[in-house]
C-alpha cells in the first residue's frame, strides 16, 4: 500500500512538472511569435490597414464610356496625389501605389505603410519617401526596385530621370545631411551642411545637383544657390544673397538655375552669376517650369485681379496676362502655357497670345498633363480630357 502512494505521489510530481515545462515552452512561443510579428510588421499592417479599401480608395468607373475607365472615383477623404511614371498616370494614395494607363486601365496596386508619404515622379521612375520618417522606396512601371531605411528623418528627397536619388534628412551635429544613391541604390555620396537645405535638383547627367540653403539676414529670409558635384565635397560656386525665401529650383539647360521663391524669381549662369530676376507684384499661387521657360500665376485680394506671367528665359522680358476669371493651377509644356480656371483650361504662347480653350467643370481643382491628356483632379474624382479636340 506504501509503494502505492509513492507511486501515485510519483505520478502527480511528473504531472507537475511536465504542466510546468508545456506552459514554459507555450510562453517561449509567444515570444518568439511577438518578436517575428514585431521585425516583419512593415508586411503584415498594411494588409490590416487596408482591408476594406484595397479596392475601393481609387477604383475605376463602372460605367463604358468613349473616355476609357474614366472618371476613377476616389472614396471619400481618401488623399491622393499623382505623377507620372513612364507615361503612365501615378496615384499615391494613404495606403497604396496605383498605376493607370491613359485609358484608365488599372496596370498595378502597391501598398506602402508609410505615415506622410510623398510621390516625386520623373521620366521611369518614382520616389515614395515618408516626410519625416526614415523610410524611402523607388518604383518604376513594372516594380518596386529598391527599399531603404535610413538613421535620420527624412526632410525631403528627390530622384532623377535616371534613378539616382538624393535624401535631405536631419543630423545629430550639424543642421542637416545629403546623401546619394545610384540607381541600384548603392551610396555614393554623402555631405554634413552647415546650412539647412530646403531645396534640391539634379544636373542634366545625374552626376551634380543645384542645391538652395536659406538663412536669415537682418530680419529678412535670404537665399543661396550652391552647384555640388558628387565627385567632391566642395562645392563648384555658391551664389550671392537672394532675398526671398525659395519654394523651388530648376537646373537650366545652359547649367545655370532657376530659382523660384516667394516674393521673387531668378536665373543663375554656369558660373553661379546672376542673369535676371522678376519681383512679384501679386500673391504668388501657382508655377510650372520647363526648359528654361517659367510659368507663374498670381491673384491680388485687394483689386480681385489674376494674372499670369510668363519668362521664355534667362534675358526675356515677362510677359503679364490679365485673366478674367479665378485661376487653378498652370502647366508648361514646350512652347505652351496651359491654365487652369473654374470654367476652363486655356492655352497661350509665351507671347501672350491665347491659343484656344476647353470647358471644365468647377468640381476639378488642378489638372496634370501626360501627352495629349490632361486628367483632371477633384474631391472625389479623377477625369480625363483629351488636349486634341
Amino acid at each position: 500500500m506504501e509503494d502505492k502512494v509513492k507511486d501515485i505521489g510519483l505520478l502527480r510530481r511528473r504531472k507537475r512538472r511536465r504542466q510546468k515545462i508545456l506552459k514554459f515552452t507555450a510562453f517561449l512561443v509567444l515570444i518568439i511569435i511577438g518578436v517575428g510579428l514585431y521585425e516583419n510588421r512593415d508586411r503584415w499592417i498594411p494588409k490590416l490597414e487596408g482591408i476594406g479599401t484595397k479596392y475601393y480608395s481609387i477604383s475605376q468607373s463602372k460605367k463604358t464610356k468613349s473616355s476609357g475607365s474614366f472618371p476613377l472615383i476616389v472614396s471619400d477623404g481618401v488623399n491622393y496625389s499623382v505623377g507620372n511614371i513612364e507615361r503612365n498616370l501615378a496615384i499615391l494614395s494613404d495606403a497604396y501605389l496605383y498605376i493607370y494607363s491613359n485609358d484608365g486601365d488599372l496596370i498595378d496596386t502597391r501598398q506602402h505603410a508609410y505615415n506622410n508619404a510623398i510621390l516625386e515622379t520623373v521620366g521611369k521612375k518614382a520616389i515614395i519617401y515618408e516626410h519625416g520618417g526614415n523610410r524611402f522606396r523607388v518604383e518604376s512601371r513594372y516594380k518596386t526596385v529598391y527599399e531603404k531605411d535610413i538613421a535620420d528623418n527624412i526632410l525631403f528627397a528627390r530622384i532623377s530621370k535616371d534613378g539616382v536619388v538624393a535624401v535631405v534628412s536631419s543630423s545629430d551635429t550639424y543642421v542637416c545631411m545629403l546623401t546619394v544613391y545610384d540607381a541600384s541604390g548603392k551610396e555614393i555620396y554623402k555631405v554634413q551642411s552647415i546650412e539647412r537645405i530646403f531645396d534640391l535638383c539634379f544636373t542634366s547627367d545625374s552626376k551634380g545637383c543645384i542645391t538652395v540653403t536659406i538663412d536669415a539676414d537682418k530680419g529678412r529670409m535670404v537665399s543661396k544657390v550652391h552647384n555640388l558635384s558628387f565627385s567632391s565635397e566642395t562645392a563648384k560656386w555658391v551664389s550671392e544673397k537672394l532675398e526671398t525665401f525659395t519654394i523651388k529650383s530648376f537646373y537650366t539647360s545652359e547649367g545655370g538655375a532657376f530659382v523660384l521663391g516667394d516674393t521673387k524669381c531668378a536665373y543663375y549662369d554656369i558660373n553661379g552669376q546672376k542673369i535676371s530676376e522678376y519681383t512679384y507684384k501679386d500673391k504668388l499661387i501657382g508655377y510650372d517650369f520647363d526648359d528654361g521657360k517659367v510659368a507663374m500665376i498670381f491673384y491680388n485680394d485687394q483689386k480681385r485681379k489674376n494674372t499670369l506671367v510668363t519668362i521664355k528665359g534667362p534675358n526675356a522680358e515677362a510677359e503679364e496676362i490679365v485673366i478674367g476669371e479665378q485661376l487653378k493651377c498652370v502647366d508648361v509644356e514646350g512652347d505652351n502655357v496651359y491654365i487652369m480656371t473654374k470654367v476652363d483650361i486655356k492655352a497661350y504662347n509665351f507671347n501672350g497670345k491665347q491659343l484656344k480653350s476647353k470647358g471644365v467643370s468647377d468640381t476639378y481643382n488642378k489638372f496634370y498633363k501626360i501627352g495629349d491628356y490632361f486628367f483632371l483632379l477633384g474631391y472625389d474624382r479623377i477625369d480625363r480630357l483629351d488636349s486634341r479636340d
